[in-house]
């Protein structure tokens, strides 16, 4: 696959889950902030609602400044390592 199809397709793929993504979060905030429990098996799995003030696991919390500069950063790297000229080495070219 060429570079410009796969990057259309990491693009569109991409795209795609960060929109599903807060539409779920949307749902979640719509129906279960307040308190409300949804059951699916008594006992076993049921959705509530929690909030994160921080990243994963409450790690800088209260940071948001932090995160919102290291987060364009990390996306460049992926993009690059992707589809720029730099490949991280793999199991498959030893």
């Amino acid at each position: 696959m060429n570079k410009i199809k796969r990057f259309f397709l990491f693009f569109f793929v991409s795209l795609f889950l960060i929109i599903f993504d807060q539409w779920t979060k949307h749902l979640a905030v719509a129906f279960l902030k307040g308190g409300a429990e949804i059951a699916f098996t008594s006992r076993v799995l049921y959705l509530l609602y929690v909030e994160n003030p921080g990243a994963a696991f409450g790690i800088l919390r209260g940071q948001q400044f932090f995160s919102s500069c290291s987060s364009p950063s990390w996306y460049f790297w992926v993009f690059y390592t992707l589809f720029g000229r730099f490949r991280l080495p793999s199991i498959a070219d030893k």
